[in-house]
């Protein structure tokens, strides 16, 4: 029947039980004092007792009934009250303490039921006893000096059970942000590591295979032709250094050039591997002009990284002798095409270089797609203009 709430007792609440002890003992002093009354003491000892102890069984330590308390409090002292006024009506004294203790436990749901009780014992009194305006002015004083005490001492419990709660929030979401913070390190540092690895794959696989393909193509050339032997090993040679500080920038993970153009971009990775290969690669770029400035460097590295992984992947699965890429720029975005006459398969399984094309171009909201049959392979790639929605 009542609801019961744990909470910590705070000195407010042992100096609230020091008052009413201390109430009971000069109340039954005065009581017993009071031989004018025509009452029998132990009657009124017992009755004053017994409204002093049933109250307070509903303000214990950790298990409070604001309900409880109240009703006992209005029904037992109340009583009392009501019925030692018939004998007098200067015993105002008596409702003090209890006035202060209704409005201390007081709670949202019974304030209004502790107030409208307060009001209601005076007024029977004034009606069917006898109308005092001393009485009135006396309980009234009463009601809003001990009252406002007992009001002010319950919003001190209450912010102090408020910030209390914030801090426990406060203490929770600091050690979800500890563990959230973890996790994104730990996410954070795979990442980087997976983008190392495919950067590394990139860079390596394209700079290793385009550098054999050129050293075979040398030793066909070196017993024909002596001196064009010569100019292609020092292009192989310079290939082999800018790949070796390619491979370091990625080491350091030191990002592009900010002012490089995609264009730029793709035709320095083509003329540096149809230089060190022989391969010819055919170029096509539309004139994109300012739409480049819809693309970020992301954008950039990623397709580079991407044409460098096409270009390894004809020469040393496909055995291609004929490159053709095309750059395209319209309404959705940018797209690379790149094509080659090698041997193809229609059972592709995509490995580790071409998954990780797959992922770059994903991850930017673009289009991956790749054809593979007896006549050669085409690679599409499309990537939406910043802000766009992406490709589904």
């Amino acid at each position: 029947m009542f609801s019961y709430i744990t909470r910590e007792w705070y000195w407010f609440d042992f100096g609230i039980v020091f008052l009413r002890l201390l109430w009971y003992v000069i109340n039954l002093f005065i009581l017993f004092s009071t031989s004018n009354l025509g009452l029998n003491h132990y009657v009124v000892v017992f009755l004053f007792t017994f409204s002093y102890l049933i109250p307070q069984c509903f303000h214990l330590p950790k298990r409070i009934s604001s309900f409880g308390f109240i009703l006992f409090e209005l029904v037992l002292t109340g009583s009392l009250f009501v019925w030692l006024s018939n004998y007098t009506l200067y015993v105002v004294d008596l409702m003090w303490i209890p006035i202060l203790s209704i409005a201390f436990l007081s709670t949202e749901k019974t304030q209004w039921f502790g107030l409208l009780g307060v009001i209601l014992l005076p007024l029977y009194i004034l009606i069917f006893v006898k109308f005092s305006f001393e009485f009135l002015l006396q309980y009234t004083v009463a009601v809003i000096l001990f009252g406002t005490l007992g009001l002010s001492f319950r919003f001190l419990i209450q912010r102090n059970e408020d910030q209390k709660l914030l801090l426990e929030e406060l203490h929770l979401k600091n050690d979800q942000l500890v563990q959230l913070s973890g996790e994104i390190e730990y996410l954070t540092l795979k990442e980087e590591r997976n983008r190392i690895a495919q950067d590394l794959h990139d860079a390596i696989g394209h700079t290793f295979t385009t550098t054999i393909v050129g050293l075979d193509a040398l030793t066909r050339l070196i017993d024909k032709d002596p001196a064009a032997a010569k100019e292609q090993a020092m292009e192989l040679s310079k290939y082999t250094r800018e790949g070796l500080g390619e491979i370091r920038k990625y080491v350091h993970a030191l990002p592009f050039k900010d002012e490089i153009s995609i264009d730029f971009a793709l035709q320095k990775v083509i003329d540096s591997f149809t230089k060190t290969t022989g391969i010819f690669v055919s170029y096509e770029s539309d004139d994109i002009g300012e739409g480049l400035q819809f693309f970020e460097k992301q954008h950039i590295i990623s397709l580079t990284r991407c044409l460098q992984e096409s270009l390894t992947n004809a020469v040393k699965h496909g055995k291609a002798t004929n490159i053709s890429v095309k750059l395209k720029q319209t309404v959705e975005g940018i797209s690379l095409t790149i094509q080659d006459n090698g041997v193809g398969n229609e059972d592709l399984v995509l490995g580790f270089g071409l998954s990780t094309m797959k992922q770059r171009i994903r991850e930017l909201g673009g289009l991956f797609k790749i054809d593979s049959n007896q006549t050669g392979t085409t690679i599409e790639l499309k990537l939406p203009i910043k802000g766009g929605i992406g490709y589904e």
